[in-house]
């Protein structure tokens, strides 16, 4: 990928940058699907970038050419609007090759969620929706989803953000 001039600032951006501020504001998670209405409970890998300034996220997204910038109002009195670029789909497995060997704090969240996204994507006629409900699901799949997924991404965020104790594993 290329290197982009910004006018805004005067500065470079780069795939160095894109993974420092993804290693610093951003976040690759698991989201429920379909978990209103009584449907089963299924889960798809997210990657989001925030900022309360809307240029440099705007630049980021224009650089990256993936995912789609929202505004976000947060409920606390006095909090300022963030902007958000939410990336999802094969948009997901492209931008965690990008920027995977230039991440320091989440690389091994990057390399559980693409794995997790490759996995959507090979059974993506599995999870089709049509009126509101999952064709092909069975209750073993969103198991296996859950257990091979979302508990070990869940663990590596809460450890990541010093909130539980990271396993050593020999």
């Amino acid at each position: 990928m290329r290197c982009v001039y910004s006018t805004i600032s005067g500065y470079t951006l780069n795939i160095d940058y894109v993974a420092g501020f993804f290693d610093g504001e951003g976040c690759a998670r698991t989201t429920r699907v379909g978990y209103a209405l009584g449907r089963k409970k299924l889960w798809k890998p997210v990657i989001e970038m925030s900022n309360t300034n809307k240029k440099v996220i705007e630049e980021i997204h224009n650089f990256i050419k993936m995912g789609k910038v929202y505004e976000y109002h947060p409920k606390r009195r006095g909090a300022k609007t963030q902007w958000r670029i939410y990336i999802w789909g094969l948009d997901i497995i492209k931008f965690c090759d990008l920027i995977k060997n230039k991440t320091i704090v989440k690389r091994e969240i990057l390399y559980l969620v693409r794995e997790f996204a490759e996995y959507v994507e090979s059974t993506k006629y599995k999870h089709k929706t049509w009126r509101g409900k999952h064709q092909g699901w069975t209750e073993e799949d969103i198991q296996f989803t859950k257990e091979k997924f979302v508990v070990p991404i869940r663990n590596l965020i809460r450890t990541s953000s010093n909130k539980g104790r990271r396993l050593i594993v020999p």
